[in-house]
């Protein structure tokens, strides 16, 4: 089958406007608000086509065509590059406030040094939060010491979900187009409208950032049956932050409420 730009692009003129407000919006180019106008527009042929009992059908169905996964394949990779970009030129800019990304690399430099200690809080690193899972990063230190290493690694983690989505995805459903499908809608809110995960990659940097890949490892794990690795990164969790006890609490409840693992499931609830 022959593959052109036509098999991406839709052809409807609703649809098209969609497809122009998403890229406009996710480009930045027209600013904060700008990109209202295409989405307005779409509003409007879209009314104008419900009036006339002609609605357009959105679905899902492009994704799936080869050129479709190439061409996000391509976007994805896009824009891990330029949140990579984006994350060191912040450092270089001003742009990331220095307190808690000085602190936490700070950290990390006296961890490289053998010395658990905060030199601007004057206590033990867990003094402040309980953030032993973030330590290994100190490794990174000892090649050579930059507060990059820890930025890096916030964005790293949350660029890595929308790759564990896909493999969870895989392992869920049967069919591998509903698969792939279910990939793209929840990496893209993953990557584009989910407030949370945004919000901790703009922000400077906290140790509970580098925990959602691990969270959806686990739950991986969990899938698989493979209890020795789920335990051990539940508890790998825990050291991220003293707060991510709600993550125990929410696979727990999980447990209870949907799979036959109803004891595993209050005994996360009860720890924490």
């Amino acid at each position: 089958m022959k593959l052109s730009v036509s098999s991406v692009i839709p052809q409807n003129p609703a649809l098209l406007w969609l497809w122009i407000t998403l890229l406009v919006w996710w480009s930045g180019l027209a600013g904060r608000d700008f990109f209202l106008v295409p989405a307005l527009i779409f509003v409007g042929i879209y009314t104008y086509q419900i009036r006339n009992k002609q609605p357009s059908i959105i679905t899902t169905k492009w994704t799936n065509s080869s050129y479709a996964k190439r061409w996000l394949i391509s976007l994805f990779l896009v824009h891990v590059v330029l949140n990579l970009a984006i994350t060191i030129l912040k450092y270089y800019s001003f742009r990331w406030n220095v307190w808690d990304v000085g602190s936490y690399s700070n950290m990390l430099y006296n961890i490289s040094q053998g010395r658990f200690y905060s030199s601007y809080l004057g206590t033990h690193n867990w003094g402040d939060h309980f953030s032993p899972s973030m330590s290994p990063l100190a490794l990174f230190y000892l090649w050579f010491p930059s507060t990059h290493w820890v930025t890096l690694a916030k964005t790293v983690a949350y660029l890595s979900v929308p790759l564990l989505i896909h493999k969870i995805c895989k392992e869920s459903f049967q069919n591998k187009e509903q698969a792939w499908s279910v990939t793209v809608i929840l990496g893209a809110a993953w990557m584009l409208f989910y407030a949370p995960a945004l919000n901790s990659l703009y922000y400077e940097f906290q140790p509970s950032a580098l925990a959602p890949p691990f969270i959806l490892y686990a739950f991986l794990c969990f899938q698989r049956k493979l209890w020795l690795r789920f335990w051990f990164t539940m508890i790998v969790i825990l050291g991220f932050k003293e707060n991510l006890g709600a993550v125990w609490i929410g696979f727990g409840c999980f447990m209870v409420l949907a799979t036959p693992n109803k004891k595993m499931g209050f005994f996360l609830i009860r720890c924490c």
